[in-house]
Protein backbone atom coordinates (compact mmCIF):
# COMPACT_ATOMS: atom_id res chain seq x y z
CA UNK A 1 0.00 0.00 0.00
CA UNK A 2 1.44 3.34 -0.89
CA UNK A 3 -1.21 5.86 0.05
CA UNK A 4 -3.89 6.35 2.64
CA UNK A 5 -6.71 5.99 0.10
CA UNK A 6 -5.76 2.31 -0.22
CA UNK A 7 -6.47 1.82 3.46
CA UNK A 8 -10.16 2.43 2.94
CA UNK A 9 -10.36 -0.32 0.32
CA UNK A 10 -7.87 -2.70 1.93
CA UNK A 11 -9.15 -6.13 2.92
CA UNK A 12 -7.69 -5.63 6.41
CA UNK A 13 -9.36 -2.25 6.90
CA UNK A 14 -12.10 -2.60 9.45
CA UNK A 15 -14.99 -0.21 10.03
CA UNK A 16 -13.07 1.23 12.98
CA UNK A 17 -9.99 1.99 10.88
CA UNK A 18 -12.14 3.41 8.09
CA UNK A 19 -13.82 5.74 10.62
CA UNK A 20 -10.43 6.91 11.90
CA UNK A 21 -9.12 7.61 8.40
CA UNK A 22 -12.34 9.33 7.34
CA UNK A 23 -12.34 11.86 10.19
CA UNK A 24 -8.60 12.57 10.13
CA UNK A 25 -7.48 15.88 8.63
CA UNK A 26 -6.06 15.10 5.14
CA UNK A 27 -3.28 17.67 5.72
CA UNK A 28 -2.16 15.67 8.75
CA UNK A 29 -1.82 12.25 7.05
CA UNK A 30 1.67 11.11 6.14
CA UNK A 31 2.88 8.01 4.34
CA UNK A 32 6.42 6.83 5.11
CA UNK A 33 7.31 8.38 8.46
CA UNK A 34 11.04 8.22 7.72
CA UNK A 35 10.78 10.11 4.44
CA UNK A 36 8.18 12.58 5.77
CA UNK A 37 9.88 13.18 9.14
CA UNK A 38 10.74 16.83 8.47
CA UNK A 39 7.28 17.61 7.03
CA UNK A 40 5.59 15.92 9.98
CA UNK A 41 7.59 17.85 12.58
CA UNK A 42 7.02 21.18 10.76
CA UNK A 43 3.28 20.55 10.48
CA UNK A 44 2.97 19.40 14.09
CA UNK A 45 5.01 22.38 15.30
CA UNK A 46 2.56 24.73 13.59
CA UNK A 47 -0.41 23.29 15.48
CA UNK A 48 -1.62 25.08 18.56
CA UNK A 49 -3.37 22.02 19.90
CA UNK A 50 -2.98 18.59 21.33
CA UNK A 51 -4.55 15.63 19.67
CA UNK A 52 -5.06 11.95 19.07
CA UNK A 53 -2.63 10.34 16.66
CA UNK A 54 -2.23 7.01 14.91
CA UNK A 55 0.79 5.17 13.54
CA UNK A 56 0.00 2.28 11.21
CA UNK A 57 1.99 -0.29 9.29
CA UNK A 58 1.48 0.54 5.61
CA UNK A 59 1.29 -3.07 4.47
CA UNK A 60 -1.11 -4.05 7.24
CA UNK A 61 -3.11 -1.11 8.65
CA UNK A 62 -4.57 -3.30 11.40
CA UNK A 63 -1.10 -3.16 13.00
CA UNK A 64 -1.53 0.27 14.50
CA UNK A 65 -0.77 2.31 17.58
CA UNK A 66 -3.11 5.03 18.85
CA UNK A 67 -2.17 7.67 21.39
CA UNK A 68 -2.85 11.20 22.54
CA UNK A 69 -0.66 14.12 23.54
CA UNK A 70 -0.96 17.75 24.52
CA UNK A 71 2.19 18.44 22.46
CA UNK A 72 1.93 16.29 19.33
CA UNK A 73 5.33 17.28 17.93
CA UNK A 74 7.13 16.39 21.14
CA UNK A 75 5.28 13.07 21.43
CA UNK A 76 5.97 12.21 17.79
CA UNK A 77 9.67 12.92 18.28
CA UNK A 78 9.79 10.83 21.47
CA UNK A 79 8.34 7.86 19.60
CA UNK A 80 10.58 8.39 16.60
CA UNK A 81 13.79 8.82 18.57
CA UNK A 82 13.16 6.24 21.31
CA UNK A 83 11.70 3.42 19.24
CA UNK A 84 15.10 2.02 18.30
CA UNK A 85 16.71 2.71 21.69
CA UNK A 86 14.34 1.38 24.33
CA UNK A 87 11.26 -0.71 24.78
CA UNK A 88 8.81 1.59 26.58
CA UNK A 89 6.07 0.45 24.20
CA UNK A 90 7.13 -3.17 23.53
CA UNK A 91 4.63 -4.16 20.84
CA UNK A 92 4.83 -0.86 18.98
CA UNK A 93 8.59 -0.36 19.20
CA UNK A 94 9.30 -4.01 18.32
CA UNK A 95 7.21 -3.58 15.20
CA UNK A 96 9.10 -0.39 14.30
CA UNK A 97 12.42 -2.19 14.82
CA UNK A 98 11.27 -5.02 12.57
CA UNK A 99 9.80 -2.96 9.71
CA UNK A 100 11.55 0.45 10.13
CA UNK A 101 9.86 3.86 10.03
CA UNK A 102 9.70 3.87 6.23
CA UNK A 103 6.98 1.23 6.45
CA UNK A 104 4.77 3.29 8.79
CA UNK A 105 2.24 6.03 8.23
CA UNK A 106 1.27 8.72 10.72
CA UNK A 107 -1.90 10.75 11.03
CA UNK A 108 -3.61 13.06 13.46
CA UNK A 109 -7.10 11.71 14.13
CA UNK A 110 -8.52 14.63 16.12
CA UNK A 111 -7.27 17.88 17.60
CA UNK A 112 -8.15 19.18 21.06
CA UNK A 113 -6.39 21.32 23.67
CA UNK A 114 -8.18 19.87 26.69
CA UNK A 115 -6.20 17.04 28.33
CA UNK A 116 -9.30 15.44 29.92
CA UNK A 117 -11.24 15.46 26.66
CA UNK A 118 -8.22 14.04 24.81
CA UNK A 119 -7.96 11.18 27.29
CA UNK A 120 -11.70 10.45 26.98
CA UNK A 121 -11.58 10.50 23.17
CA UNK A 122 -8.47 8.33 23.13
CA UNK A 123 -10.22 5.82 25.37
CA UNK A 124 -13.30 5.82 23.12
CA UNK A 125 -11.13 5.04 20.09
CA UNK A 126 -9.10 2.41 21.94
CA UNK A 127 -12.30 0.79 23.16
CA UNK A 128 -13.60 0.61 19.59
CA UNK A 129 -10.30 -0.82 18.39
CA UNK A 130 -10.01 -3.46 21.12
CA UNK A 131 -13.64 -4.48 20.57
CA UNK A 132 -13.13 -4.80 16.83
CA UNK A 133 -12.59 -8.54 16.34
CA UNK A 134 -10.46 -8.03 13.21
CA UNK A 135 -8.20 -5.49 14.97
CA UNK A 136 -7.83 -6.64 18.55
CA UNK A 137 -4.95 -9.08 18.01
CA UNK A 138 -2.96 -6.67 15.87
CA UNK A 139 -3.21 -3.46 17.90
CA UNK A 140 0.23 -2.33 18.99
CA UNK A 141 -1.04 -0.63 22.15
CA UNK A 142 -0.31 -2.59 25.31
CA UNK A 143 -3.17 -1.21 27.37
CA UNK A 144 -6.83 -0.89 26.54
CA UNK A 145 -7.03 2.58 28.10
CA UNK A 146 -4.88 5.58 27.29
CA UNK A 147 -2.62 7.15 29.90
CA UNK A 148 -3.34 4.21 32.16
CA UNK A 149 0.05 2.88 33.29
CA UNK A 150 -0.60 4.10 36.85
CA UNK A 151 -3.44 1.61 37.25
CA UNK A 152 -1.74 -1.20 35.34
CA UNK A 153 -1.23 -4.48 37.22
CA UNK A 154 1.35 -7.00 36.06
CA UNK A 155 0.18 -10.59 35.66
CA UNK A 156 1.58 -13.22 38.02
CA UNK A 157 3.61 -14.60 35.11
CA UNK A 158 5.20 -11.18 34.50
CA UNK A 159 5.85 -10.66 38.21
CA UNK A 160 7.63 -14.03 38.38
CA UNK A 161 9.69 -13.20 35.29
CA UNK A 162 10.75 -9.84 36.76
CA UNK A 163 11.59 -11.57 40.04
CA UNK A 164 13.78 -14.12 38.24
CA UNK A 165 15.56 -11.40 36.27
CA UNK A 166 16.29 -9.43 39.45
CA UNK A 167 17.72 -12.36 41.44
CA UNK A 168 21.32 -11.81 42.41
CA UNK A 169 21.28 -8.12 41.56
CA UNK A 170 22.03 -5.63 44.31
CA UNK A 171 19.24 -3.27 45.20
CA UNK A 172 19.95 0.44 45.46
CA UNK A 173 19.07 2.34 48.63
CA UNK A 174 15.94 3.64 46.91
CA UNK A 175 14.76 0.12 45.95
CA UNK A 176 15.23 -1.27 49.49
Amino acid sequence: MNNSANILTSSVATDTLKAIFNIANPDLKFINVEKEYKNITIKLNSLNSGGIYLFWLLDNPSKCYLGSAINLRKRFMVHYNNSLKNNNHPKFYSCVKKYKWSKFGFLVVELDKNKTILREKENIWLNKMFNDFALRDNILNMLKLGNNWLNYKHSEKTKNLISELMKGKRKSEIQK
